[in-house]
């Protein structure tokens, strides 16, 4: 259905640099486009948002609301974890405990509508799956008969909700779970980057519309590598008019802060955009070419 306004506003640069020096040419150009996506307007009911990614059934996690970005992130955000009782008790709204279950090495969740409880009305927005700039770098350079090409692509400052993590480092399911599990809360281990361990979470540490799994999406990655090498046209006596042979190397590496697969997720529900479910990572592939032209 038509159900609502979206807006796109953007900008792109494109720049190209060509020149020789001496019997080497090369080739640089730098490619930079920034988009802002709004929702100017909900058409359907009464209500000016859609919800959107529900894991587990539990609270929305992702929103198109009128004003945010497609696919805006909202979500309750975390203060450290409790490291005594003493904390747990002191963290109190007129005189109750905010998080009443809560032992030391549980997640302490940001009361912010003040209500002196945690509760999906305690979400708030917390980033956008569309990056502040694309970028990509490319470049070529031949020297007698031998060339070379690169292309760097890469995105900053987008969100991605690793719900992948969120599956796998609940330790209250029977299942196998993520590594990162082992750095878990103990009183001998108060920096850990996991809350304790507990079968039943009274807390609700792995509640999933919590900013635990929101993790940044910039990334730099080197798209393609290739080597070439053009035989002298002499040795085929005209017969051949060129054979160059090759090596190519794609997605060789990956620079980025985020812990999932790949940093590269785009869903194809606009709602979905920014959620890493179980991705596939992208492919290494290396190559050798041979290229005859008669």
């Amino acid at each position: 259905m038509n159900a609502g306004t979206i807006q796109n506003k953007g900008l792109e640069i494109a720049l190209n640099h060509r020149n020789t020096v001496g019997e080497v040419y090369y080739n640089v150009g730098v490619n930079l486009s920034t988009i802002k996506n709004k929702v100017k307007e909900v058409t359907v009911g009464n209500v000016q948002e859609f919800g959107g990614y529900n894991p587990q059934g539990e609270g929305t996690v992702t929103w198109a609301k009128v004003g945010d970005p497609i696919g805006a992130f909202y979500v309750i955000k975390t203060n450290g974890l409790f490291q005594s009782k003493e904390e747990v008790d002191a963290y109190t709204k007129d005189g109750e405990k905010i998080q009443p279950k809560a032992e030391p090495g549980d997640v302490r969740f940001v009361d912010f509508n003040g209500d002196g409880k945690i509760t999906d009305d305690d979400r708030q927005y917390a980033g956008s799956p569309f990056p502040d700039f694309t970028f990509s770098v490319n470049g070529n350079i031949t020297w007698k008969n031998f060339d070379a090409s690169v292309t760097l692509q890469g995105v900053v400052g987008n969100k991605i909700y690793n719900a992948t993590r969120q599956t796998l480092e609940d330790v209250t399911k029977g299942t196998n779970f993520l590594a990162s599990t082992l750095d878990y809360w103990t009183p001998e281990n108060l920096n850990a980057a996991h809350p304790r361990l507990t079968w039943d979470d009274p807390n609700r540490n792995t509640r999933a519309e919590s900013d635990r799994y929101l993790e940044n999406g910039s990334y730099l990655r080197l798209r393609n590598l290739q080597l070439g090498y053009t035989f002298p046209q002499q040795w085929f006596r005209g017969y051949i008019e060129k054979v160059r042979v090759y090596a190519n190397a794609e997605n060789l590496f990956t620079i980025t802060g985020y812990s999932g697969y790949t940093p590269d997720v785009n869903a194809d529900n606009a709602r979905y955009r920014g959620f890493d479910n179980f991705i596939y990572p992208t492919n290494r592939v290396f190559m050798l070419g041979l290229n005859v032209t008669f």
